[in-house]
């Protein structure tokens, strides 16, 4: 690294740029985890109405919330420490993870339609096939008119 980088103002502004991102990280890891957490507690029987769920998600989104936060977490007590090469590294993290936060959100307006269309076609199979037992797809319609 060239000593004009390693200069107290470039490193002052790389601790106040990496606490700002940080800051934003640990908000969208927090907002991951939440709306996996309510998948899992209480959409998770209206989800199941749905040909497109999967299982698996409220858990990606519950792991990757809680990493977010982790990483966070040690990205600022990386910069508290103010280890130019440290610095230098969680930087590059933080951009490869936001590109990646960017991109999930950009797939999921993107597939939004086909998410739609998979509860349309979920609901009318439920409504089709409904007969008021104790089938699955029953109770969770009926709790769907019923909230």
């Amino acid at each position: 690294m060239g000593r004009r980088l390693q200069t107290a103002a470039a490193l002052t502004c790389m601790k106040i740029c990496l606490m700002v991102f940080n800051f934003i990280f640990w908000l969208t890891g927090i907002g991951i985890l939440v709306i996996g957490i309510w998948m899992k507690v209480a959409l998770y029987q209206f989800l199941q109405l749905s040909d497109e769920y999967n299982n698996a998600a409220p858990n990606v989104l519950i792991g990757t919330g809680a990493a977010i936060i982790v990483v966070g977490f040690l990205a600022c007590c990386c910069t508290v420490k103010g280890k130019p090469v440290l610095l230098y590294l969680f930087s590059c993290f933080l951009v490869l993870v936001f590109m990646l936060e960017l991109g999930a959100a950009i797939s999921g307006y993107i597939f939004r339609g086909k998410l739609h269309a998979g509860f349309q076609r979920g609901l009318n199979d439920a409504l089709k096939n409904y007969k008021g037992s104790d089938n699955v797809h029953d109770k969770n319609l009926d709790r769907l008119q019923s909230t």
